[in-house]
Parts: structure tokens; C-alpha cells; sequence
């Protein structure tokens, strides 16, 4: 029989054992004083910065796409549709 298949009769499955020994001490604790300061973060005022920064540029990126659009536009009466 395979080790890995499910025996068909349960009083023939080998019993699972158990670690008895007794659990091991938990770990010393970090005094908070010993700690790393935490990660930097951006502070508001510069994410706001930033933020703006990204919405100019895609808005002047708005206003060059309908610039070209605009500008590519056959007049009405040289177009083929009347």
C-alpha cells in the first residue's frame, strides 16, 4: 500500500504523536526605548504639493491633446459631409 493513501480501515492508521515537551520561554521583549524611529512619511503639505503638481501637468497634457484635436479639424466646408 502507498504511504501517502488513506488506509480503508481506521483501526490500521498509524497514530499521530505528539510533541510533549514543555513549551519553550517566550522571548525577551524590546524595551520601546531601543526601538528604530519609525519610516519617514510625506507630510500633508508636501503631498498636497505633489499632488497639485501631477494635476497642472495633466491638465496642460488636456490642452495640448484639444489643441491638436483643434487643430486637425478640417473646416465645414471642405469637409466630404455636407
Amino acid at each position: 500500500m502507498d504511504s501517502n493513501s488513506v488506509s480503508p480501515m481506521p483501526e490500521l492508521a498509524p497514530i499521530a504523536e505528539f510533541d510533549k515537551s514543555p513549551p519553550s520561554p517566550p522571548n525577551e521583549e524590546v524595551p520601546m526605548d531601543d526601538l528604530p524611529p519609525p519610516p519617514a512619511t510625506i507630510s500633508q503639505p508636501e503631498g498636497k504639493t505633489k499632488l497639485d503638481a501631477i494635476t497642472r501637468h495633466v491638465q496642460r497634457i488636456s490642452e495640448v491633446e484639444i489643441e491638436a484635436i483643434q487643430a486637425a479639424r478640417v473646416p465645414r466646408r471642405y469637409s466630404i459631409f455636407k
